[in-house]
């Protein structure tokens, strides 16, 4: 039987991953197979084990460093090609935690939270700093106070300057 025809109820993450397909019982079937086109509902596998439709596997999905997905799935439809046995699996009960590790590839974060809290520190920062400057110059008191302290503080930014470039790790 052929691939269906473009009935997908989520996007595709087009890549392939290392994937260890086993029969119902465990016994394994391919452990060189790959796991292409990886949706939040199944993958298209490409190995050297004959798989009829409607056949319940088992299978281990390794994800980079996401994790591995040990796992049971269904296959919807198989392609015998030359080279390779295709065949979409659908996943049928993934736990919590495989769901959990499967959207860590399939949808991404769209932001990348530590660069965002680095920038809302930074500006958190810089706020706090023109508001405290303000008021002490404002200051009659603490003005002459703030002026005498100016080179050294001017000499510990420079300082941490510095010290930022030295531990800036290399651009490739």
């Amino acid at each position: 039987m052929s691939p269906p025809e473009e009935r997908r109820r989520s996007a595709r993450l087009l890549s392939e991953y290392p994937l260890v397909l086993l029969d119902a019982s465990g016994k394994v079937l391919d452990d060189r197979a790959l796991a292409h086109d990886l949706s939040d509902h199944g993958f298209k596998s490409e190995s050297q084990a004959k798989l009829e439709r409607g056949q319940a596997v088992r299978f281990r999905l390794s994800l980079d460093a996401a994790g591995e997905i040990s796992a049971r799935g269904r296959v919807a439809w198989t392609q015998n090609l030359a080279m390779a046995e295709w065949a979409g699996v659908e996943f049928s009960g993934l736990s919590w935690g495989e769901r959990r590790i499967l959207r860590r590839v399939t949808r991404p974060a769209a932001a990348d939270w530590s660069v965002v809290a680095g920038k809302a520190a930074a500006a958190l920062f810089w706020i706090i700093g023109t508001a405290l400057a303000a008021r002490v110059l404002s200051s009659p008191r603490w003005r002459g106070f703030a002026l005498s302290l100016l080179p050294a503080v001017v000499a510990a930014l420079a300082m941490g300057a510095a010290l930022l470039v030295l531990l800036r790790p290399p651009r490739r």
